[in-house]
């Protein structure tokens, strides 16, 4: 038995790497794997030099049920930074010109490892023990089929009132767009609810790429560009929330560069359709499900317990969202800092 890990390449020139991580752990974990080889890294352009060294730009990542630590390779290996377990974040170093490998001259190779702590096969709540307990809960017996799926339904509901409540951040998701000269709207998938934050990536024709700022204005804003065919860089969005969103960019891209927009995208949690699913929440928000579930259930059978457990139900909620800050994918952006 293993651990099913993959790590992709998807960035890979003489200035910046970036290179998504994934592992589904059955139990085994990691222990001290290198994931960030620098002599495989490109060379660099005019004299072919290796690559010997480099330093953490970014770091975007999503952990469930295990901790991560990665580690600057040496014969006694450094730390670089802890993942916390059940957490997501996107912490940008480049303002300051990236994490420095503080590792000692001994053994030290300039690569990056990674190990895992905490990593179990993993077992959550099922949807239809989430049923359970929240009757139970309520005070009330769980009783027919019937019970089951107008809980189901009332759980749906919940999650959707999770959305609006605010930035759950732990639904979030990076999206890549490619641009097309003279196209300023695009489509994104109908589970795609919201932007939380978004850069335009600009490439020349000598394969240099820039992450560049772009400004999200509103509706109002957006009817008031006097000229929407205006070409060039794209440097303002509007998000147009329909039933299924649509990006609106303005000016409208040009063929100077090649354009990607990459948004971080608030997804909408799955619709609960059968009893035995796991629901797509991790382990802090299962109080905060089941005790919103029980509430939603009161109100329908149960009126006398509903002031106590919508007290619950928001303290519990409020325990769970302050944990909740940022959630992406793992993806390491190490930049060259020697050849």
């Amino acid at each position: 038995m293993a651990d099913a890990v993959t790590s992709t390449t998807i960035v890979d020139d003489d200035r910046k790497a970036v290179i998504q991580l994934t592992n589904t752990s059955d139990g085994t974990g990691e222990s001290a794997v290198t994931k960030v080889d620098v002599s495989a890294l490109a060379t660099r352009k005019g004299d072919g030099a290796t690559c010997t060294g480099c330093k953490l730009a970014k770091i975007t990542y999503s952990t469930f049920g295990m901790s991560v630590k990665l580690l600057w390779d040496a014969t006694t290996d450094t730390i670089c930074w802890d993942l916390n377990s059940d957490y997501s974040d996107a912490i940008d170093f480049s303002e300051f010109g990236g994490l420095q490998n503080t590792a000692a001259a001994s053994g030290k190779t300039g690569d990056i490892k990674l190990t895992t702590t905490g990593h179990a096969s993993g077992v959550s709540l099922s949807i239809s023990d989430t049923i359970e307990e929240a009757f139970e809960l309520a005070g009330i017996e769980l009783r027919t089929g019937y019970d089951a799926e107008t809980a189901r339904r009332s759980l749906n509901i919940m999650f959707a009132d999770w959305s609006n409540r605010g930035v759950n951040l732990w639904t979030i998701e990076q999206v890549t767009t490619t641009l097309t000269s003279g196209t300023s709207s695009y489509t994104l998938n109908s589970y795609d609810i919201d932007i939380v934050s978004a850069v335009i990536q600009q490439t020349d024709g000598n394969s240099n790429t820039t992450d560049l700022n772009i400004e999200r204005i509103g509706r109002t804003e957006y009817l008031q560009i006097p000229d929407k065919t205006i070409t060039g860089r794209p440097t303002q969005l509007f998000l147009d929330r329909q039933t299924t969103p649509v990006v609106k960019l303005w000016p409208v891209p040009d063929d100077t560069y090649t354009y990607k927009l990459i948004a971080n995208t608030i997804q909408r949690i799955d619709d609960v359709t059968a009893s035995n699913e796991d629901p797509e929440v991790p382990s802090r928000f299962i109080p905060c499900m089941v005790s919103g579930l029980a509430y939603y259930i009161a109100m329908k059978k149960n009126p006398e317990r509903v002031g106590l457990l919508k007290q619950q139900y928001e303290q519990d909620f409020k325990l769970a969202a302050d944990e909740d800050r940022n959630r992406a994918s793992l993806r390491l952006v190490p930049s060259r800092s020697s050849y």
